[in-house]
């Protein structure tokens, strides 16, 4: 809690309305040592493929341009993780580089504030 109060955001839960199930989580935290803000996101096996995770993603990227001023959100998947990938691209993220993260083949992709207004 610590860490929200400090810097105004986190993780949140992905509530299904309907049934007030949790579902998954999205959010914000900083790339491992880094100032860079990434975006996290998660969503159990069985509402895969339906929408929900980009439609998380696309509502912290607006939180996090307009009201945290963020310029510039990152995220990473793994590089056989199409979806992932895909999850993003919806988003309006845009493949930076491939690269290695915490021992691990990732794409990097990137959304800058200015391509949001």
């Amino acid at each position: 809690m610590d860490f929200v109060q400090q810097h105004h955001f986190g993780i949140w839960a992905i509530l299904l309305k309907e049934r007030n199930e949790l579902i998954g989580f999205c959010g914000f935290r900083f790339l491992a040592d880094t100032t860079e803000i990434e975006i996290l996101y998660g969503i159990i096996p069985s509402y895969w493929g339906v929408g929900l995770a980009t439609e998380a993603v696309k509502a912290a990227i607006k939180y996090g341009f307009e009201k945290q001023h963020f310029e510039k959100i990152v995220g990473l998947a793994n590089t056989e993780n199409l979806a992932s990938w895909r999850v993003m691209e919806l988003a309006g993220m845009k493949y930076e580089k491939s690269t290695i993260e915490s021992d691990r083949d990732v794409v990097y992709d990137t959304f800058l504030r200015k391509a949001w207004l």
